[in-house]
């Protein structure tokens, strides 16, 4: 069992620095900096910033409004109420792998190769900002005994920040792992870390708490990220298959 010890702010003398918002950052800058080192060879590493510049920009917006739209509060209003928070990590990956391929279109990039650098990347920013999510314990789950619990105010809960933060970090040791024992068609490893994202996160939806204050909304019995999570898997296992297939084809 976790205690339940909400870890929202730190100081520096003075100044104080949001827990989560340290880690979401923290995440962005290791994640930009391990796609930067493996776009090496691969793609032009200047536009691996100006890809995130984007990707980041578009993220926010998105994240705040599958935020919104989870909770039944989707509004111009609300959107910019200060006061109504929240944000959708999932939403903002979701919006950044729509703006990233525009972006890569428009540039005339290599789709594969880009995937292929930013997959992984993707994975550790993941795993590293959802420790912001687990130590301000903001994703609360159904009862459990499982011993991962986090003790909400005598209740044992999942905390789906901390399993998404494992699942994350886990996900970017497979695909590198991977990566080093096999050698595979560009954009393999790329789909494959989305796969696993995307996987992931319909597989721990179904551990969401829905008697909590602002738990998502579901319909027929599976939230509007699983939706979304059941489209973006099915597409990315269907173009994994299709890369092999040419590449077996052509060998």
């Amino acid at each position: 069992m976790i205690p339940y010890i909400p870890f929202k702010d730190i100081h520096i003398g003075s100044i104080p620095i949001h827990v989560w918002g340290f880690f979401v950052a923290l995440g962005i800058i290791l994640g930009t900096m391990v796609a930067i080192n493996r776009a090496k060879g691969k793609v032009p590493q200047v536009e691996i910033v100006n890809a995130g510049f984007y990707v980041v920009l578009f993220g926010f917006l998105g994240s705040r409004l599958l935020s919104l739209a989870e909770t039944n509060n989707l509004g111009l209003g609300n959107f910019i109420n200060p006061n109504l928070g929240g944000l959708s990590e999932f939403g903002g990956v979701v919006t950044a792998v729509i703006v990233g391929l525009i972006f890569l279109r428009l540039k005339r990039l290599s789709v594969p190769l880009f995937l292929d650098v930013a997959g992984p990347a993707l994975l550790l920013a993941e795993g590293i900002s959802r420790i912001g999510c687990f130590a301000i314990h903001d994703h609360i789950g159904k009862q459990t005994s499982f011993f991962l619990a986090t003790n909400f105010d005598g209740v044992l809960r999942h905390d789906i920040g901390l399993y998404l933060s494992l699942v994350a970090l886990l996900g970017f040791l497979f695909v590198l792992a991977v990566e080093k024992a096999k050698k595979l068609a560009p954009g393999n490893i790329g789909l494959i870390s989305l796969a696993w994202f995307f996987g992931a996160r319909f597989l721990l939806d179904f551990l969401k708490a829905d008697d909590w204050p602002y738990s998502i909304t579901r319909y027929w019995g599976l939230s509007l990220a699983q939706y979304l999570a059941i489209f973006f898997t099915v597409m990315l296992l269907y173009s994994i298959k299709r890369i092999n297939r040419s590449d077996h084809s052509t060998a």
